[in-house]
């Protein structure tokens, strides 16, 4: 199993990196939608594409907007389906897909996550959502698949009593941020980062 790393900034992208988005091609699963989306033409391996996101915070989601670069004659992408938490998604079709900013959404299939219950299969993932400390609100993911299990937290203090330390471990790989210095704790607890 391939894990890229298309953007793993937060809040803006610079020189060297974009925003969070890690792609799991062989399942077809995109962890968030950061300004890297666009990275993510030349490996997709199939029809479908299944984005989890975390929040909807923009260094997460403006990627959606690029969907239809990625929709055209060059990859096999048909179906685009959004997993996200109902308030979040009604954020994105009412400001972010808003018709003075973004007039045409792509063709996206959209899943609430309180909908599904707190775990939902996407193929042979095996997918578990569950709620982080956050302004604005967020949730980690735990993905089973075959060979491999893992857990994507971000944006979210890293207390040693958080609520999600009893959903990841056992892990193989976590992907967890890190967005500030030890001596800038003030501030990471301030916007609710690690």
């Amino acid at each position: 199993m391939k894990l890229h790393c298309l953007g793993t900034a937060g809040y803006h992208p610079n020189e060297f990196r974009h925003t969070s988005c890690f792609f799991l091609p062989e399942a077809g699963i995109v962890l968030d939608a950061g300004t890297s989306v666009f990275r993510l033409q030349s490996l997709i391996q199939s029809d479908t594409l299944s984005i989890l996101l975390s929040h909807t915070h923009l260094d997460h989601s403006m990627g959606l907007t690029f969907f239809w670069d990625l929709l055209g004659g060059k990859t096999p992408l048909k179906h685009i389906h959004v997993y996200a938490q109902q308030e979040k998604i009604d954020a994105i079709r009412d400001h972010l897909f808003h018709p003075a900013l973004f007039p045409v959404i792509p063709p996206f299939v959209f899943h609430s996550l309180e909908s599904l219950g707190s775990s939902f299969s996407i193929g042979k993932a095996v997918c578990t959502w569950f709620p982080i400390e956050h302004p604005g609100g967020a949730v980690g993911y735990r993905v089973k698949l075959p060979g491999v299990d893992l857990a994507y937290v971000t944006d979210t203090t890293c207390e040693v009593n958080a609520a999600y330390w009893g959903e990841i471990q056992g892990v193989d790989w976590l992907i967890h941020e890190c967005n500030f210095l030890d001596e800038e704790e003030k501030m990471a607890i301030h916007t609710g980062h690690s």
